[in-house]
């Protein structure tokens, strides 16, 4: 409860003199997760140090006294107290090899995720960003997380973009849509589109959304994009069940929309009722 209380102080009231205070005594703290948060808060006033560093690295180690639904905040002191950082990036290079120092190194996740927000002019992590995509599975322990990242690195090389999208497209071992469709909609590559198109066309479930999603988003004006989404506006009721949160962006015409979604939720059993509630929102049928 305390820690909670000092994070929402944080949040809504950085540099009043109370919460300054209360900071500095979270960061004396015997316990590591205030600590983390008075660390956060350090970061947060502008006024952390490179002690304060060795102490979130401390925090952050695979050996830590963090329980991992405590770590949120020694991460979040160290992406934004310390971006880019040398030292740091050195240390989640070498954290991912097995002979390192166990006891010193980084939690291979968030040495993942501190490498992906880093920039895209700094060598080493290009070439990480390579060899990672030489692997069956690039960037598997990060789970169910964005890959819009990778965008940035794509932009900067262009050897890197084309192993991105062979990563994507490729039919076994593929990620899952809601990891890249940032990528599929910001990279303009004629292969994604292609890519994202066919599982439309042919998905199923999350597969037809989280590949609808990129289209509508960064390829609108494409010539086969448009001709798909003509296509998407005749599905029959059960197809359309799939996507009903992204009709507005399929019907243009709001009122036409708004009854193709009353139509659909009194002709499908299983509507989702979220989706059709974020749709209406949308039209501006919010209830007010």
């Amino acid at each position: 409860v305390a820690a909670s209380a000092l994070a929402a102080l944080i949040f809504g009231w950085p540099q009043d003199t109370l919460v300054r205070r209360l900071v500095e005594e979270a960061h004396a703290s015997l316990s590591p997760f205030l600590r983390s948060i008075g660390i956060y808060g350090y970061v947060i006033q502008g006024r952390h140090d490179d002690a304060d560093l060795s102490m979130v690295l401390d925090l952050l180690h695979e050996y830590t006294e963090l329980n991992y639904d405590e770590k949120t905040f020694a991460e979040w002191a160290l992406f934004a107290g310390w971006p880019d950082n040398p030292m740091v990036i050195q240390k989640c290079l070498t954290s991912r090899e097995e002979s390192s120092d166990r006891a010193g190194r980084l939690d291979h996740d968030l040495a993942k995720r501190y490498l992906l927000r880093c920039s895209s002019d700094n060598s080493d992590v290009m070439s990480w960003i390579s060899q990672e995509l030489t692997l069956e599975f690039p960037f598997l322990s990060l789970g169910s997380r964005s890959m819009a990242p990778l965008v940035r690195f794509a932009e900067a090389d262009p050897g890197i973009a084309d192993r991105i999208v062979q990563w994507i497209v490729r039919r076994e071992k593929a990620p899952i849509g809601n990891e890249v469709w940032e990528v599929i909609a910001l990279i303009h590559d004629p292969r994604l589109r292609q890519h994202a198109i066919e599982k439309v066309s042919e998905g199923t479930h999350w597969d037809v959304y989280w590949n609808l999603l990129p289209l509508l988003k960064g390829w609108r004006g494409d010539p086969e994009v448009e001709a798909l989404v003509a296509e998407i506006a005749r599905w029959s009721d059960d197809r359309l069940n799939l996507v009903p949160s992204l009709l507005p962006q399929i019907i243009p015409d709001r009122a036409a929309c708004r009854l193709r979604l009353i139509s659909l939720a009194a002709a499908v059993e299983n509507i989702r009722y979220d989706s059709l509630a974020s749709a209406f929102i949308e039209l501006g049928c919010d209830g007010s």
